[in-house]
């Protein structure tokens, strides 16, 4: 499959590019095949449920001498930020789709030159960006801390408001050029910084359908919003540095639980990012994995270069007791591809680790408890588990509609060998089509492909898959397509593709907060490929269950 990445999302410096994802673009046409793992557009109650450390304090107002404007003030860890865009009237600037209800609203719009703040206050410099995104967090969840709590657009019937946890209620003020067009208005808000670079300045950017912040380098005739940061910025340039960037480095054994990421927490505050960077000063760390011993640790950040704390020589496995019975004694038991016993096995399992049994390395379904012991026993494979029969196959009704679905039986796994075709909100017919989805099963977004199989059955996850990536007839894949959509500048360019070629069948397992893994298949190629663009595109594939 030719995998042809745009641009990207640069993971170290947070930088979102102009022209994102272009596959669907008309000169884009000899694209094939699709990005491996996909934004699954992850419910925002991922991080509802955590309670952000503030550091802020509403202040009251300041009064722009010029023209005698008022403007609300924030103080954010050590910093005075205006609450407001600005909103003074300069010969460049313009007021989106000049109207002036737009000014009053969102504030103007400047190009860079024209981007001066009132006396006593400055255009923020990138590090003075990068100060504020460590006090909220990191970059991750900005957006969704910073972003006011109205105004923003909603995406597929989700708000794209913030909860303006500190007060500083940015604002989708759009943007423009020096033509007289616009666009983006209630979907991007972006604020000029003082770093440039020939024609070109550094731009920070928040978006309705995200709950994070990122760098772009816009060219300075473009009109963006300004945030007005109090102080002088030569005295800011000409201070001792005070911040640095930290970066913790992660380790995984036996590559156990590499697919998901660590949790973060320095001084009580959650950051969604490894690399950060942070005011200097003693942090009290604790690092949490899913596989692994919590870490707790203590560092001091005050040096001028990068800083480095690698996890790697105090990283130890979450384990519990198994013990693994089958009908058939003497049967291998492998615990991440390495045979450790036979049945009946007794003994201390890594909690994330892949078990397996038998010649076959059939997968072992079962949930360890950390310190505690699971007994668990494996039942032969037939036709016991209450499957109709007919003419030596074995089918399912699915009694939510009636639907019946062809079964193929791998060992002790089984498998619907059809695509699911349930109607559910989130799914979609190849071409709104009713006939493909009879032909092909229906396409799901990842939110509900996780909670759409029936009752007894699940979405499989990548290790599941791969327990069929040797495994040849009886499968039926169909190359249903697939279903994208994705924003350019803010644009949404949606569309069906691939119908016939490819077929794309979404696993259960996440590769981030972002993004997903998918089963691919299409042309000669197969497998469940995997990759680490992170995109703003969402994807709605078919699923087996």
């Amino acid at each position: 499959m030719a995998v042809r990445k745009i641009t990207s999302k640069n993971a170290k410096n947070n930088v979102r590019t102009e022209g994102l994802v272009s596959i669907f673009n008309d000169e884009a046409e000899n694209v094939r095949g699709l990005l491996a793992i996909v934004k699954k557009r992850a419910p925002t109650e991922v991080f509802s449920k955590i309670i952000p450390s503030k550091s802020s304090e509403k202040v009251g107002v300041v009064t722009d001498s010029r023209d005698g404007k008022k403007y609300k003030i924030v103080i954010i860890g050590k910093q005075t930020w205006m609450a407001e865009n600005l909103n003074y009237s300069t010969s460049d600037s313009k007021c989106y789709g000049d109207k002036p209800a737009n000014c009053d609203n969102y504030g103007r719009l400047y190009n860079w030159s024209t981007a001066i703040c009132p006396s006593g206050w400055h255009l923020p410099s990138k590090e003075e960006w990068d100060v504020l995104t460590a006090v909220v967090g990191g970059s991750s969840t900005e957006g969704k801390l910073l972003k006011a709590t109205s105004r923003w657009n909603s995406f597929n019937g989700k708000s794209g408001n913030g909860t303006d946890a500190y007060g500083f209620a940015a604002l989708p003020g759009g943007d423009g050029n020096s033509s007289g067009k616009f666009s983006n208005i209630g979907d991007f808000g972006r604020w000029w910084t003082s770093e440039h670079d020939g024609a070109n300045a550094y731009v920070r950017g928040m978006v309705y359908d995200s709950e994070d912040a990122f760098w772009n380098n816009g060219s300075k005739s473009y009109l963006f919003s300004v945030r007005c940061l109090q102080g002088s910025l030569s005295t800011q340039t000409n201070s001792k540095k005070t911040t640095t960037l930290l970066e913790i480095r992660p380790a995984y054994l036996e590559g156990i639980g590499k697919d998901e990421q660590w949790n973060l927490i320095l001084n009580e505050q959650v950051f969604y990012s490894l690399e950060n960077t942070l005011p200097y000063g003693k942090y009290k760390g604790k690092l949490s994995h899913n596989c692994y011993e919590d870490i707790n640790f203590n560092i001091d950040v005050n040096r001028d270069e990068q800083q480095v704390f690698d996890v790697a020589k105090q990283v130890k496995l979450k384990k519990g007791g198994l013990v693994l019975n089958t009908e058939k004694s003497s049967e291998p038991v492998y615990v991440n591809g390495k045979q450790v016993g036979k049945t009946p096995f007794s003994g201390s399992v890594p909690l994330c680790a892949e078990i397996e049994i038998g010649k076959g390395r059939e997968k072992v379904d079962v949930e360890l408890k950390h310190n505690g012991k699971v007994t668990h026993t494996l039942k032969s494979s037939d036709d016991s588990r209450g499957y109709e029969t007919s003419n030596g196959n074995y089918f399912f009704t699915d009694s939510r509609d009636g639907k019946k679905y062809k079964i193929v039986i791998i060992g002790r796994q089984a498998w619907m060998a059809e695509n699911l075709n349930y109607n559910a909100n989130g799914s979609k017919c190849y071409g709104n089509d009713p006939t493909y989805c009879g032909k092909y099963g229906r396409l799901y977004n990842w939110s509900t492909a996780k909670v759409v199989c029936p009752k007894g059955w699940h979405l499989p996850s990548k290790l599941e898959w791969e327990v069929l990536s040797d495994y040849k007839g009886g499968f039926s894949a169909l190359p249903g397509g697939a279903y994208i959509m994705y924003l350019s500048w803010g644009y949404e360019v949606s569309g069906f593709k691939y119908d016939g070629s490819h077929g794309y069948w979404w696993s259960a397992s996440e590769y981030n907060v972002d993004n997903a893994y998918y089963e691919h298949f299409g042309d000669s190629e197969y497998g469940n490929d995997y990759d680490d663009y992170n995109s703003i595109s969402h994807f709605i594939l078919a699923l087996f269950c």
